[in-house]
C-alpha cells in the first residue's frame, strides 16, 4: 500500500514539473515560422527605455499597407552605454534600419521616422516584387 501511496506521489510531482515545464518554458522560433502563422506584427525585442520608447513611437505612428503582405516587424535594440542604443528594424528576415539612438526624444523621433520610411519603402518594393512574378521567400 505504500508503495503505492510513494508511486501516485512521484507521478503527480513528475506530471505537475512537466505541465510546469511545457506552459512557462519560452517559445522560441524563427521569423519564418512567425510569419507562416500570422501576418502584420511589431515585435518589440528591446532592452531599455530607449528601446521601448522607440517601439511605442514606432507603433503609434505605423501605418500598415493596405495591400495584404506577409510581413512581420521586429523592433530590435541593444543597450550601449558609450554610444546610446544599437536599434534594427527587420521586416521578417531583412533589416530594413540600423542606427543609434541617443536618450534625447528628438533623437528618438528622429530615428523612428527614418525607420519607418525604410520599412514603408521595403514593403512597397516588396510588393512590386512579388506583384512582377518575383520570389515569394523574401
Amino acid at each position: 500500500m505504500k508503495h503505492e501511496v510513494d508511486l501516485t506521489a512521484r507521478t503527480i510531482i513528475l506530471g505537475s514539473i512537466l505541465a510546469a515545464t511545457v506552459l512557462f518554458s519560452p517559445v522560441f522560433f524563427s521569423a519564418a515560422q512567425a510569419r507562416e502563422e500570422i501576418d502584420g506584427l511589431i515585435i518589440e525585442q528591446s532592452q531599455t527605455k530607449i528601446g521601448h520608447d522607440f517601439f511605442q513611437q514606432f507603433t503609434a505612428q505605423w501605418d500598415p499597407p493596405s495591400s495584404s503582405q506577409e510581413y512581420n516587424i521586429f523592433i530590435i535594440e541593444r543597450a550601449s552605454p558609450q554610444w546610446g542604443s544599437w536599434v534594427w528594424i527587420k521586416v521578417n528576415d531583412t533589416i530594413v534600419y540600423q542606427g543609434v539612438v541617443k536618450p534625447r526624444y528628438e533623437e528618438i523621433r528622429g530615428a523612428v521616422q527614418t525607420g519607418l520610411a525604410q520599412a514603408m519603402d521595403y514593403l512597397f518594393w516588396l510588393q512590386n516584387l512579388r506583384s512582377a512574378g518575383g520570389p515569394d521567400d523574401l
